[in-house]
């Protein structure tokens, strides 16, 4: 597992410009830059960056916006830990594990990733929890909150 320590250097010494000028031609737009959006098709620039907040925001179709991790993870379809490695490792930032990391944090990492949980959609997860309830109760306990959250 990462450390936060890795992850926060990524966060500040990664320059969201020069992260999405390598997938599209910025234009300057007073402080800020825009262009189309690279995560979708466009003809008018609506993806707009600000390098004083080290941040993106697409106007457009998509309406995503976030940091370089966030950028990275949607263009190159990643999960955060393989984008914030996928950054360090282009800008030679050292990446530390994170010994300290308890089982359980790693274990709910695994299991979200494998799952997809984010991805659920309201109404559906009836259905997938037929086949990962069993892992679920394992990992949640008897947390009825979660499970409430799923059915609705």
């Amino acid at each position: 597992m990462l450390s936060n320590r890795t992850i926060e250097l990524v966060r500040l010494q990664v320059n969201i410009k020069d992260v999405v000028s390598d997938y599209a031609t910025l234009q300057s737009s007073g402080r800020k830059f825009k262009c189309c959006c690279p995560l979708h098709n466009e003809k008018t620039p609506s993806f707009h960056i600000d390098p004083v907040r080290n941040t993106w925001h697409c106007f457009g179709a998509c309406g995503e916006g976030g940091d370089a991790i966030s950028f990275i993870e949607k263009k190159e379809k990643l999960s955060f830990i393989e984008a914030v490695r996928f950054l360090a490792k282009k800008h030679n930032i050292p990446v530390e594990e994170d010994t300290q990391v308890s089982q359980h944090v790693q274990q709910r990492a695994l299991l979200e990733e494998q799952l997809h949980l984010p991805q659920l959609s309201k109404g559906s997860a009836s259905c997938s929890l037929t086949h990962v309830c069993p892992l679920l109760v394992t990992f949640w306990g008897q947390n009825e909150d979660f499970f409430h959250f799923l059915a609705k």
